[in-house]
């Protein structure tokens, strides 16, 4: 992502950021699986879907509207038309029949979970302290084109909070500080 869409993406859509981080770490370890022939493409029809999640991960709590929690990320279940999806929650989703075998897949997004999350905060540390003033010359253009104060607070805490994993005081006290020195 270049610095001008990274900028845009800060100041009107934070989300796509992460969705984009967490979408390449997928599709690597898509290509891993794809790569690995002792890993058989697991073939998960709709209504066994639960049952294998189940068989595969009893420690896992699901609910009845196909949360499944895990010790380090939460998964949806959906259908989009005909085809069913998963989602690591609020990190953008795949189509399970796109995916080589689903149960290594998230396998393998519970045990990295920590890691990639801890990889995005630093490099949205980073880039934010790097485009500091890009960001705030995008956030004064667009609040004089129209964009309300409250989207461009609201964009900003949702930039704060996807850098956050636990310590929401934390996220909390520095978007307090940074109102206060820049209204």
């Amino acid at each position: 992502m270049d610095v001008k869409d990274f900028v845009n993406n800060v100041v009107h859509q934070p989300e796509k950021i992460r969705r984009e981080f967490y979408w390449e770490k997928a599709k690597a370890l898509f290509g891993r699986q794809g790569n690995d022939s002792s890993l058989p493409k697991m073939e998960v029809k709709n209504k066994n879907l639960i049952d294998t999640i189940k068989k595969y991960f009893p420690e896992a709590t699901i609910y009845s509207d196909f949360l499944i929690e895990m010790n380090n990320v939460d998964f949806r279940i959906g259908n989009s038309g005909r085809r069913k999806y998963i989602s690591a929650k609020d990190k953008g989703w795949f189509y399970i029949s796109d995916i080589p075998n689903i149960v290594e897949f998230m396998k393998e997004t519970d045990r990295l979970m920590p890691e990639w999350e801890k990889e995005f905060a630093d490099m949205m540390a980073r880039q934010i302290a790097l485009y500091e003033n890009e960001i705030r010359k995008e956030e004064r253009e667009s609040v004089l084109n129209g964009t309300s104060i409250g989207r461009i607070l609201s964009n900003r805490l949702d930039v704060q909070l996807m850098g956050c994993r636990e310590k929401k005081k934390l996220v909390w006290s520095s978007f307090n500080k940074q109102f206060q020195t820049h209204h």
